[in-house]
């Protein structure tokens, strides 16, 4: 074989091994670049959800404070039988106050009639 043709086979197959390792390393570089990026969502996942759990347990221990639904179901009976005892009471106050006032219209006939008969018996009154 000739020199020329020894050399360009070198110069090529060096030339090849050269883009292959250059694309390996790419290749590298870009699958730690990945890595790295994962790791680093891996590590903003498990501080959120540190944070969160933190939040939760603030959660759950202000929940601990707040009335349950049985709590809730006897202040809605507690009110609505207070309601109740209110509407009974407003009802019979105003029945006392029609009694009153058929009382009071029973008075002032009684009173008229009476004012009637003394202006009678005076003799100046003219009903």
């Amino acid at each position: 074989m000739d020199f020329e043709v020894t050399k360009f086979l070198f110069d090529t197959v060096q030339t090849l091994l050269i883009a292959a390792i250059g694309i390996q390393s790419h290749l590298a570089r870009r699958e730690a670049a990945t890595i790295a990026s994962i790791e680093q969502l891996e590590d903003d996942i498990t501080t959120k959800i540190s944070e969160h759990s933190v939040k939760i347990s603030q959660l759950e221990t202000n929940a601990q404070h707040c009335p349950t639904h049985e709590d809730l179901a006897r202040i809605y009976e507690l009110i609505r039988d207070s309601g109740n005892e209110q509407s009974n009471k407003l009802t019979e106050v105003i029945k006392s106050q029609a009694e009153i006032v058929g009382e009071m219209r029973h008075i002032n006939r009684d009173v008229s009639a009476l004012r009637e008969n003394e202006l009678r018996k005076s003799g100046t009154g003219t009903p």
